[in-house]
């Protein structure tokens, strides 16, 4: 199978960028999206550059850049006029309908702030206190969990969780699509590394707790034999964003860490992708 090297990743993400597009969380999705097709495809002896460049082709009709226009409109607009639609309908059918329907909006604005606030409420809480409050949540959600010397910690992509993804139209939804397949690709990598790697916990944690999670945790589980599910833990992400002085909420994190809290590997690439550096750690520590 064709490994893809870092010089080619470094290459992949520049020409992205080069193509506008500028959003870091689209950037890496389509990194991983292209990674894995090649490396699903690509034989040794082709040529690197042709088949990277009908594979990108397969992503934009005109440019690539429409790709983060298309996605813009699904996540800010699409649900907007949506609901707007929906609710001059209601208007004429029923008035007391449609005060539900303003309760359920006015439950989600709650939602949002109620994240937003959360989010400003630690915001300065550091990589020491996060890492303490992911091991106390592990040790709540995995009382028998046995601790060992290293811990591998990869973010699930749950970048909007005040967003209803299942009322998405998914044919229309590019990042929709992508997600899901991001996802249960890296289930099968991450479950066949926890299984070769015993002395090691490999854990996929979720910066928030809510039925939607409850509900991927309990569908991943059934997936998977040999992978962690921490939920709740977004000091862990604040504070690794502190450490390394990063900001926002939307950067896909992934690293490995001894029981002192030492960092011996990190990576912002999402996590379907496992590189050769990270391979080469986990035999050092075998």
């Amino acid at each position: 199978m064709y490994r893809v090297s870092d010089e080619q990743i470094e290459f992949i993400l520049d020409d992205i960028k080069k193509r506008g597009i500028e959003m870091e969380d689209l950037q890496l999705n389509l990194l991983d999206h292209i990674c894995c097709i090649l490396e699903r495809e690509l034989k040794e002896t082709d040529d690197f550059n042709a088949k990277y460049n009908k594979t990108i082709k397969q992503f934009f009709k005109s440019e690539l850049w429409e790709i983060e226009e298309e996605t813009v409109g699904l996540l800010y607009f699409k649900n907007y006029y949506k609901m707007k639609r929906f609710l001059y309908i209601l208007l004429v059918l029923s008035l007391s309908y449609n005060a539900i329907v303003l309760a359920r909006l006015g439950y989600e604005f709650y939602q949002t702030k109620k994240y937003q606030n959360e989010w400003k409420r630690i915001e300065k809480v550091s990589f020491e206190e996060g890492l303490e409050d992911f091991k106390l949540k592990m040790k709540q959600q995995y009382p028998e969990i046995i601790s060992k010397e290293y811990t591998y910690i990869t973010f699930n992509f749950d970048l909007y969780p005040y967003i209803n993804y299942g009322e998405m139209n998914m044919e229309d939804s590019l990042i929709y699509n992508m997600q899901i397949k991001t996802e249960t690709i890296s289930l099968k990598r991450h479950d066949s590394l926890a299984a070769i790697y015993r002395s090691i916990n490999f854990v996929y944690a979720y910066r928030y707790s809510d039925e939607s999670v409850d509900k991927e945790i309990l569908k991943n589980e059934a997936l998977t034999h040999n992978l962690i599910y921490v939920k709740d833990v977004p000091k862990l992400l604040v504070g690794y964003g502190n450490f390394k002085k990063r900001t926002g909420i939307s950067f896909p994190t992934t690293f490995l860490i001894n029981k002192s809290g030492k960092i011996l590997y990190e990576s912002s690439v999402s996590m379907s992708f496992i590189d050769k550096k990270l391979i080469n750690i986990l035999n050092e520590i075998k």
